[in-house]
């Protein structure tokens, strides 16, 4: 059996129908050690960038077969948080609870957005423009990353909105994560 929406301490993210935490670490709670013996340690998932458009989870060999990642990592990598790159344009309130990087574009006819590669150990990720942003109007659009404020914690935490049209294979017997260009939302 596989436990899904089982969490301790959730409070609202403020997203609307956005909600959830999938947990892809070590711990006996998490999608990784739930799956690991059942689904021969593979699984893969594509998160599309729209509610219009379809995901998919796999679990199994099957996944690898649908799944064709351009690169691996280890599995205890951690990225590096990115810097600020939108300092041109005009600052707009913060969008509680977690963005807190906003900008005004409601008078800006071309926006360019910044490049975004999250850097593991032996992989570079480079995120499409949809995971870069989270628009709440074009008065207040919000870059799509929060710092982690709880000080004991050293977790770091990948959204949904990052993970967008991205191929993420977890080969747990492997210990390695494989990331390439989703097929889904395309």
């Amino acid at each position: 059996m596989i436990v899904f929406g089982c969490g301790q301490n959730n409070i609202s993210n403020g997203f609307g129908s956005t909600a959830g935490i999938l947990g892809l670490g070590k711990g006996t709670h998490t999608l990784v050690w739930q799956t690991a013996y059942k689904f021969n340690h593979i699984f893969c998932y594509c998160i599309p960038p729209t509610f219009s458009t379809n995901g998919y989870l796999l679990f199994g060999l099957g996944a690898q077969k649908i799944c064709q990642p351009e690169m691996f990592m280890p599995l205890d990598s951690a990225p590096c948080p990115a810097p600020d790159y939108m300092r041109g344009y005009p600052e707009a309130p913060e969008l509680p609870p977690l963005l807190d990087t906003c900008y005004d574009l409601e008078d800006c006819e071309y926006v360019e957005l910044p490049r975004i590669v999250i850097n593991f150990k032996r992989a570079n990720v480079t995120l499409d423009p949809s995971g870069v942003i989270w628009r709440e109007s074009n008065s207040q659009v919000c870059l799509a990353f929060s710092g982690n404020t709880d000080q004991k914690d050293d977790q770091i935490i990948i959204g949904s909105t990052q993970q967008s049209k991205l191929d993420i294979l977890y080969d747990v017997k492997s210990k390695r994560v494989g990331f390439g260009r989703g097929s889904c939302g395309i």
